[in-house]
């Protein structure tokens, strides 16, 4: 098996595969439903219609000036959130660049982390966190000190990680997942990478390595469509057994 626990399945989208994470998040056709959302450059004053009391954790990412996506979207769902009681996170990067996370890893990287942790929450085996000390000690863990700090815990350093490439989630054909796993028995939280438009899921290739580095399950999709997303999001929770997801 590869892992995944259903019950637990995150998205995370940039640009074009942002706004079609949102509207999975926000608008989930049964069995489509996910824990938690982080939505980079994508976010959209279309999504605010969407927004309800019973949407999912977001984490809205942008840059201060982004010239192709105006971090107004961004701005605007966040205070939505909040007037709704909805857990919410907004984080705007000085400059001009629509993919300006990348030149902010060491600030992305560990705010990700924490919020997939609190939200789907620690990857790690329920078995390995022995306290609740040790479950906080996780989730503020800095990207320097995470492996040192959980080595022989979790991701590549207790199980080898495997990957299933290209795999059909449904009938069209540009329709496929990839699945970076661990081969260690474990259930584990997946997040669906979702790229952005003109792009292809082998874009996101290192992303997903750092996911499954945390000790999650990864998989990254090619879609034709923003509804696109919530089918895979459905056949992972359909084959949640076969690929080791922890569904919940």
């Amino acid at each position: 098996t590869y892992g995944v626990d259903a019950d637990r399945i995150g998205v995370w989208g940039f640009s074009a595969g942002g706004r079609a994470s949102a509207a999975t998040a926000l608008s989930p056709k049964k069995g489509e439903e996910v824990k938690a959302a982080v939505v980079v450059s994508g976010g959209t004053n279309s999504a605010l219609k969407l927004i309800t009391k019973t949407a999912p954790p977001f984490l809205l990412v942008s840059a201060e000036a982004d010239k192709n996506v105006n971090p107004e979207g961004s701005i605007n769902m966040h205070a939505k959130f909040k007037s709704l009681g909805v857990t919410s996170e907004l984080k705007l990067y000085p400059g001009n660049k629509h993919n300006e996370y990348k030149n902010q890893k060491a600030d992305f990287f560990p705010r990700c982390k924490a919020f997939y942790a609190k939200h789907l929450g620690a990857p790690v085996p329920a078995a390995l966190l022995e306290t609740v000390e040790q479950e906080e000690e996780f989730m503020d863990a800095s990207e320097e000190d995470f492996k040192e700090q959980f080595a022989g815990e979790v991701g590549e350093t207790n199980s080898a990680i495997k990957t299933a490439m290209d795999v059909p989630y449904n009938t069209e054909s540009v329709n496929k997942i990839d699945i970076y796993y661990h081969d260690d028995g474990a259930k584990r939280p997946a997040i669906i990478t979702v790229h952005g438009s003109g792009g292809d899921k082998a874009q996101q290739d290192w992303l997903a390595n750092e996911f499954v580095s945390w000790g999650y399950v990864a998989a990254p999709v090619n879609y034709k469509g923003a509804g696109d997303v919530g089918k895979a999001v459905k056949w992972l929770k359909d084959n949640a057994d076969t690929y080791g997801v922890d569904a919940d």
